[in-house]
């Protein structure tokens, strides 16, 4: 009989940890109709932060109040957009995240909108 120590290699005696692995979270795929949808509410969210401001300008409504509104649209377009990134399947953070980023760009741009839509009206005066 030979010892049992003996017969077994170097490499049995190692323990190998058999770690838990992350499930795979289930993410809906919506295809292009989901970045349709994306995209079609930064737009709709920019979009009607500006016909709000022009809208308060015509009723002569005092420029904080305007200014709380429009914010206050921001904020419920990005809590909107917010929670489509959830039913896609998204975690918190990288929703949160692109949320943020689509605000931002999305002021941006309605910014940069706003400033040729005055240019085109100028020159169309001329």
């Amino acid at each position: 009989m030979t010892n049992d120590t003996q017969s077994q290699s170097a490499y049995g005696v190692l323990e190998f940890c058999v770690c838990k692995q992350q499930s795979i979270q289930n993410r809906n795929d919506f295809g292009s109709v989901g970045t349709l949808i994306n995209y079609s509410i930064v737009v709709a969210g920019a979009g009607s932060s500006e016909l709000l401001l022009e809208y308060m300008k015509k009723q002569r409504v005092a420029k904080e109040v305007t200014t709380f509104y429009k914010y206050k649209l921001v904020g419920n377009v990005g809590i909107f957009s917010y929670l489509f990134k959830k039913v896609e399947g998204k975690d918190d953070e990288r929703a949160i995240q692109e949320t943020i980023f689509e605000s931002s760009v999305s002021y941006a741009f309605s910014k940069i909108g706003k400033s040729i839509g005055i240019s085109a009206k100028q020159v169309a005066k001329k």
